[in-house]
């Protein structure tokens, strides 16, 4: 709720219509706002069909915070999703403590903060040097045996 209330533009249902007229012809962005409103009409109409009493307005606001989460459930997919699953498979191999894991998992979220998924091989160093500070020797042992299981 917080994302969605911070968000621009949340509350349309099509927030890319209107920079689509710039690089659209006319007639295929006419037809692509018809589209859209069709679609929503038919939306409307189907949550109305099923007894949802609330009012257009509002049905409409509550479908465009849907599309929201969905839309920000994907890119959590297919962004973060992988990123946690590689950082499970970590705490897993690495056998870590419940104070390592508060302490990597801190500096992944500075490294997502500061990198904004757009990492270099600067920032994966960096990255890799704050996740093995928090290791001991044996620990760090695990990983690089991990690593090298597919030579």
């Amino acid at each position: 709720r917080e994302m969605i209330r911070r968000f621009d533009g949340w509350s349309e249902r099509a927030p890319l219509l209107m920079p689509l007229a710039a690089v659209l012809p006319a007639d295929a962005h006419a037809e692509l706002t018809r589209m859209v409103d069709e679609y929503w009409s038919a939306w409307l109409a189907s949550e109305a069909g099923t007894g949802n009493r609330a009012k257009p307005a509002e049905l409409e606001r509550r479908l465009a915070a849907q599309l929201f989460r969905g839309e920000l459930t994907a890119v959590h997919n297919a962004a973060l999703r992988p990123l946690q699953q590689r950082l499970d498979r970590i705490y897993e191999v690495a056998e870590v403590t419940d104070e390592q894991r508060a302490v990597i998992r801190e500096a992944v979220i500075a490294h997502v903060k500061s990198t904004r998924l757009r990492q270099d091989a600067d920032a994966r160093l960096a990255l890799s040097r704050a996740i093995l500070a928090v290791l001991d020797d044996t620990q760090k042992e695990r990983i690089l045996a991990a690593a090298l299981a597919g030579f």
